[in-house]
């Protein structure tokens, strides 16, 4: 009887077998990575559109808000000139009140005198001198 080569029966079969098996792991894990970086790339993509709109949306509520504060600005000065204008109309006002006071005491302290006034001709027309 020819001996028996266990090597070759036992030892090479167990090999083959556990190289298949780690061929097949190795694939599952290399298509596993495949579908993770194709996973990966599309969440960048979303992530990076996602974040340009929301930077345009905040520029364009920053661009909002400077106009609103701008319009502000100018409706403060406005009103800040009206109320300068208000005061200085409010002086001219009170200086003639008091030179009409000024006038209306004077004219009381001042001696009552009437004018006579003559009688004036009357012109054949209707017209008086």
């Amino acid at each position: 009887m020819s001996e028996v080569n266990y090597n070759e029966t036992i030892v090479i079969p167990f090999l083959q077998k556990k190289f298949q098996e780690l061929v097949n792991n190795n694939l599952v894990l290399e298509v596993n990575l495949m579908v993770e970086q194709n996973k990966n790339k599309d969440l960048t993509e979303k992530f990076n559109n996602t974040t340009q709109n929301f930077a345009l949306e905040i520029s364009k509520r920053d661009s909002k808000i400077e106009e609103l504060t701008n319009i502000a600005n100018d409706r403060a000065n406005t009103i800040s000139i009206n109320r300068n204008s208000i005061k200085e109309q409010q002086v001219i006002i009170d200086d003639l009140k008091n030179e009409l006071n000024t006038a209306r005491a004077e004219i009381k302290a001042s001696p009552s005198k009437k004018k006579k006034t003559q009688p004036k001709d009357d012109i054949l027309d209707g017209d008086v001198f």
